[in-house]
């Protein structure tokens, strides 16, 4: 597949996730990645995820209660997923304008 081709499969599948199924974000994110132009942002997010779950990790393993780190953990969770959100109508609003 030609770049081109991979845009179009990416662009038709997103679309389709984002009004039939809009919670799987997570794919539509991992789909958004293969677009070399969204390629860095998409990799910032997975990083940041990564991080994320690190940190929860890092804090029980030193003896933090996970009751106590749950509600940060959760809103950090919000946020995380509001930028998710916010790159997928980028991406389908970019692409809308470039069709």
């Amino acid at each position: 597949m030609d770049d081109s081709q991979i845009r179009a499969m990416v662009s038709y599948v997103v679309k389709y996730f984002n009004k039939k199924c809009p919670e799987n974000l997570e794919t539509m994110i991992h789909l958004i990645g293969h677009d070399e132009r969204y390629r860095r942002r998409v990799e910032e997010i997975t990083e940041a995820i990564l991080d994320h779950h690190d940190e929860l990790f890092v804090a029980c393993s030193s003896g933090k209660k996970i009751e106590e780190l749950t509600p940060k953990y959760a809103e950090q969770c919000k946020e995380l997923r509001k930028k998710m959100r916010e790159l997928v109508a980028k991406y389908i609003s970019e692409d809308t304008k470039s069709s």
